[in-house]
């Protein structure tokens, strides 16, 4: 029976997984916002900018935490949440996105920034 090296299987892994998150970084890039992204990245940007989490508080947090950092490199400003905070007077998700201080693009190209990365490590980190 013929066995296959160990680091083999380890440079097949590491290439797939570099070119799945090749794929991920291209489709990524002519993407145009989802419904709910312009949710997400707010609350991102409310949790490291504003260090409050009243817009959403589902999905894991570490991602979001991450997303929000990467806006905050960007130079995204912090959501508009008034204290306390109400739904009524909040800064709605499409205006923070399309009215923030850095145009649109950059700033879901960074809310996205995290998730290639995320992707190519828990595919390289798979046991053979």
């Amino acid at each position: 029976m013929f066995v296959r090296p160990r680091w083999a299987a380890r440079a097949a892994i590491s290439a797939l997984a570099a070119l799945g998150t090749a794929l991920v970084l291209d489709h990524q890039r002519l993407d145009s916002a989802t419904m709910d992204e312009p949710f997400h990245a707010l609350a991102s940007a409310e949790y490291v900018l504003s260090g409050t989490a009243w817009a959403n508080l589902e999905h894991p947090p570490l991602v979001k935490l991450l997303a929000g950092v990467c806006e905050a490199v960007a130079g995204a400003r912090a959501p508009s949440i008034p204290r306390p905070f109400s739904y009524r007077t909040a800064e709605t998700p499409v205006h923070f996105t399309f009215s923030n201080v850095i145009g649109a693009d950059r700033l879901l190209r960074a809310a996205r920034f995290p998730f290639p990365i995320l992707f190519f490590i828990q595919i390289g980190r798979a046991h053979v």
